[in-house]
This record gives C-alpha cells, sequence and structure tokens, in this order.
C-alpha cells in the first residue's frame, strides 16, 4: 500500500511527464508545419509568376 504522498508525487509526475509530451509534440508541429507553410508560400509565389510572364 503507497503512502498519500507517495500516491501524490506519482501521479503530480506522471501530470508534469504529460504535460511535457504535449509541449514536445507542440514544438515538433511548429518544427513541421514551419517549412511546409514555407514551401508552399514560396511555390505559390513562383506559380503565380510565371502565369503572369
Amino acid at each position: 500500500m503507497m503512502t498519500n504522498e507517495a500516491r501524490v508525487a506519482a501521479v503530480m509526475e506522471r501530470v508534469r511527464a504529460r504535460v511535457q509530451l504535449r509541449k514536445q509534440r507542440r514544438m515538433a508541429g511548429v518544427l513541421v508545419l514551419a517549412p511546409l507553410a514555407a514551401g508552399f508560400a514560396l511555390g505559390g509565389l513562383a506559380y503565380h509568376r510565371k502565369e503572369v510572364d
């Protein structure tokens, strides 16, 4: 049987780990989406330029 403090500590640790994971996932999402968005923007610009010429 775990003591109350041990249980609280375990729950807090789990919550902290989950928050950390969420932060990491958000950072990864930003890192992946930023180049994609930049690529789309550049591609759109290049396509536009070609149409105008």
